[in-house]
């Protein structure tokens, strides 16, 4: 009876092992696909999205979704994003005419504030604003974001003045894609042009 005990209890072991061998060997498959499908298609292409109320144009890789919200001619003008890894919004604003650096500031503690709101969690300003590029320029600043569902996000705001308006992207992607996507974004911001 002890042998036939004992080899029951084997058997129950191997069978556990396998169980757990193959779980583990099923979540790195999981993992990877993930981590595949979250890669950018290359040599995609570019696509142009165009505001003419907005008077701007940017290009964006082809293989991302637009959303265009700009006859609506309210402040949210476009959602560009690919799938739910990443993406933008852009936003049209009035120019109150205080100085840039005091207004890019407000702004992104404030995009802080709404983030932390929205998603429940806690943010973390990574870099402040600073102002890229000479001639034209742009302004630019990071967040991280652990949201209520413990999920890590890296947030990025870009900010344009002209004239009157005020252009703004607001991007975002899993904290884990962050270095795969912020020369995207980047990428993007740098082609930005304005028709008026």
């Amino acid at each position: 009876m002890r042998r036939e005990h004992m080899y029951f209890i084997i058997i129950l072991i191997i069978i556990l092992c396998t169980v757990v061998i193959l779980r583990l060997k099923q979540q790195q498959i999981d993992e990877f696909r993930e981590w595949k499908d979250a890669q950018p298609v290359e040599n995609t292409g570019k696509r142009t999205y165009t505001d003419d109320g907005g008077s701007y144009l940017i290009e964006y890789p082809a293989d991302w979704d637009v959303e265009d919200h700009s006859f609506k001619n309210e402040m949210i003008r476009a959602d560009i994003n690919r799938d739910e890894i990443v993406g933008f919004q852009i936003r049209l604003l009035e120019n109150p005419g205080i100085p840039e650096q005091d207004y890019t500031g407000r702004y992104l503690t404030t995009f802080a504030e709404e983030m932390r709101t929205h998603w429940q969690g806690r943010v973390e300003i990574i870099s402040a604003m600073k102002n890229i590029g000479e001639g034209f320029h742009h302004w630019q600043g990071s967040l991280s974001l652990i949201r209520a569902d413990d999920s890590k996000w890296f947030l990025k705001e870009y900010i344009w003045f002209n004239n009157d308006r005020i252009l703004v992207f607001q991007s975002g992607t899993p904290w884990k894609y962050r270095e795969l996507y912020e020369p995207i974004l980047d990428e993007v911001a740098a082609s930005v042009e304005f028709t008026r």
